[in-house]
């Protein structure tokens, strides 16, 4: 005689449901994941829009500081000056290192009526008697000069306050190099004023070669490799 047997089926209620949070817990994990990376992707592109409109700033102050250079200092009867030769009149000036051009045909005493090579207005030229405030202009120098030191320069808007440049003109003929040494290294010190008169002498430091002398910023038999590696930090340029 045959007899039916009785299937449990309790055992298999609760697959489908196991199997359906598996699923969604992967879909949750992968959603997650797509908006981690577009978001990291959208970061990454706002930030190399902004680098990029930087270095286009940068490079409009640049086009704008040699067009103005030429057009200024380019006629023959212009010559260049700090701000700083001013002080000797007791003016006090806020920005000494300002470079100005001015007409030999008609100088001027009077700061606001020369032309300075910074990213001044056109028609609302600042003068170095001026102190800038810090939210209308930059500093240039490195923050390692005191404040006395340091270059600011107002800054001006492209089309807002959002993209703007500024550029400051320095004069390298006001510059002496404290690195420099004959290439004749092989002469005594004073061979020059020894042998020759001091016009001579001067006129021949100015003729003969130069070389990047770097050892003239140290004292002879240092080791001191922290004052060493703080001196070596202030040569922007070795030529």
């Amino acid at each position: 005689m045959l007899y039916h047997k009785t299937m449990c089926r309790t055992k298999n209620h609760g697959f489908a449901v196991v199997i359906a949070l598996m699923l969604m817990s992967f879909i949750l994990v992968l959603l997650l994941s797509l908006t981690t990376l577009i978001s990291v992707e959208t970061t990454n592109a706002a930030r190399s829009n902004s680098r990029l409109l930087a270095q286009e700033n940068a490079r409009l102050g640049i086009l704008v500081a040699m067009g103005n250079m030429q057009k200024l200092a380019g006629p023959d009867k212009r010559v260049t000056l700090r701000a700083d030769a001013f002080e000797a009149s007791g003016d006090t000036i806020q920005n000494p290192y300002w470079v100005g051009i001015m007409d030999v045909d008609a100088p001027t005493s009077k700061p606001e009526e020369i032309t300075w090579l910074v990213s001044t207005d056109a028609n609302h030229s600042e003068p170095p008697l001026t102190g800038l405030t810090a939210s209308s202009s930059h500093r240039i120098t490195p923050d390692s000069l005191s404040a006395d030191d340091a270059v600011l320069v107002p800054l001006q808007d492209i089309e807002s306050k959002l993209n703007q440049y500024g550029y400051w003109v320095s004069d390298e003929s006001t510059k002496a190099s404290m690195a420099i040494q004959p290439v004749i290294d092989e002469q005594d010190t004073g061979w020059l004023e020894g042998n020759f008169s001091q016009t001579e002498s001067e006129r021949l430091q100015q003729i003969i070669p130069k070389r990047a002398g770097v050892e003239m910023l140290f004292p002879p038999l240092l080791e001191d490799e922290g004052f060493i590696t703080s001196q070596l930090n202030r040569v922007s340029c070795i030529e």
